[in-house]
């Protein structure tokens, strides 16, 4: 299951109040996208050749809200002191499902919601399974699952039997838009895909590396790049990246002759010809690779190198990059067979890094009732070993990023000077 973002809301607001409004706008939001209400399971392995696809959805039915008083152990005064530790959101209080889950154990829900009423405020956790929504489709859903809870608090407040509905496009949902683009395509080149593979089996089961274990300088071009500029963004994935690596050579995890690769995955909404919706609701966030040996990717004067590097990666996923990893999906007898490599090597020479800086959950308007939302976190536990979260941003434009790594690792990554230069540990 995808790891569960956390919101924290304050309210002044009668808490059956709250409850009757989050319940219907669970409600309603399924009602629009109709998908959400299902469950999911990983099917058996294909037989006589048919195809066969890698997860099997099911059951559509009807939303579902659960709700806990935490009042006794939870203080949002006191979670709000500590930067609202991850240490101190336990998953077994606050989620509504594990927090590392997979169909391949048991069928999953697609979509789920859990209101935490604590002392002074509310935590709302809204889990959705990644595979049916990427970063930018979860966004999309969350914000409209807070539409849905103003409109319906509006409502109550004026005429509790008046009908406010809200208008989605049919192009937000319209899956077979994606494929109808690739008609015609020609036939799929899995070696111009830098982060795909194709295994001669689909792999059954938790994936290995899927278990939980415990500027300046990146601006500098390199002479070999043609690249004409860099962005933020792309300098403070350098940063991490280096960072980890570095980090992992100290603690003799890797050595210097090992080759260091990093893989990200990009909104491919955009970059189709034509473009699909801005707002489509479905999962095309597609992975790139690029690598470095470790000798060079470490020292701090090479930071604008690998800055460049990723900034070449991003600009690769582009049209024909994206038509060729569609064409391949539907090629495949089984969609399992196509792996992301880079995800092999996380726990040593690779890093895999996913951003949601782009998304602006603290602008979303959940009503008067609710209040903002306040921060963004993932429960306790952390990640996974070798994959790196930039979170949205925070209301003074501050960005914070999450990495799960090896403890002797990470006390490197603590200690390490040129990290310290431009980021600060809480």
């Amino acid at each position: 299951m995808f790891p569960h973002p956390l919101f924290c809301l304050k309210r002044n607001s009668d808490k059956a109040e709250i409850v009757s409004i989050l319940q219907d706008g669970v409600q309603e939001t399924i009602n629009q996208f109709l998908d959400l209400a299902s469950s999911c399971t990983q099917p058996p392995q294909p037989r006589n050749g048919e195809k066969q696809i890698g997860l099997r959805y099911h059951d559509k039915g009807e939303a579902h809200l659960r709700v806990k008083d935490l009042s006794v152990k939870y203080d949002i005064e006191e979670l709000r002191e500590s930067h609202f530790s991850q240490e101190k959101l336990l998953p077994e209080d606050l989620c509504p499902t594990l927090g590392f889950d997979h169909p391949a154990m048991r069928p999953l829900k697609l979509f789920s919601v859990q209101a935490n009423f604590v002392k002074n405020g509310l935590l709302l956790i809204v889990c959705m399974y990644h595979s049916i929504c990427d970063s930018v489709g979860q966004f999309h859903v969350t914000e409209m699952l807070a539409s849905q809870c103003n409109a319906i608090g509006q409502r109550k407040a004026t005429s509790p039997s008046s009908s406010l509905k809200l208008a989605f496009s049919a192009n937000q949902f319209d899956r077979s838009r994606l494929f109808h683009l690739f008609h015609g395509a020609p036939k799929s080149d899995v070696a111009k895909l830098s982060s795909y593979i194709v295994l001669p089996v689909p792999e059954r089961g938790m994936p290995a590396w899927a278990t939980p274990d415990g500027k300046p300088l990146a601006t500098k071009k390199p002479s070999s790049s043609t690249e004409p500029y860099i962005s933020t963004h792309d300098a403070v994935c350098a940063l991490v990246w280096r960072t980890v690596i570095a980090a992992r050579l100290k603690a003799s995890i890797i050595t210097t002759t090992d080759a260091s690769t990093f893989g990200m995955p990009i909104d491919g909404r955009s970059q189709l010809s034509p473009p699909l919706p801005a707002d489509f609701l479905r999962n095309l966030a597609v992975c790139f690779k690029v690598g470095e040996s470790v000798q060079e990717l470490i020292p701090p004067e090479n930071l604008g190198a690998a800055g460049f590097q990723i900034r070449s990666g991003v600009k690769s996923v582009d049209d024909a990059y994206l038509k060729n990893f569609v064409t391949l999906l539907q090629e495949v007898p089984d969609m399992g067979q196509v792996f992301i490599d880079c995800l092999e090597h996380i726990k040593t020479t690779g890093l895999f890094l996913t951003s949601w800086a782009r998304f602006d959950y603290a602008g979303l308007s959940w009503g008067s009732r609710f209040g903002e939302c306040e921060i963004f976190r993932f429960p306790a536990g952390g990640y996974m070993n070798g994959i790196a979260v930039i979170f949205p941003p925070l209301t003074n434009g501050d960005w914070e990023v999450t990495l799960t790594l090896e403890e002797t690792a990470m006390k490197a990554f603590k200690e390490d000077e040129t990290w310290r230069r431009f980021a600060r540990m809480e």
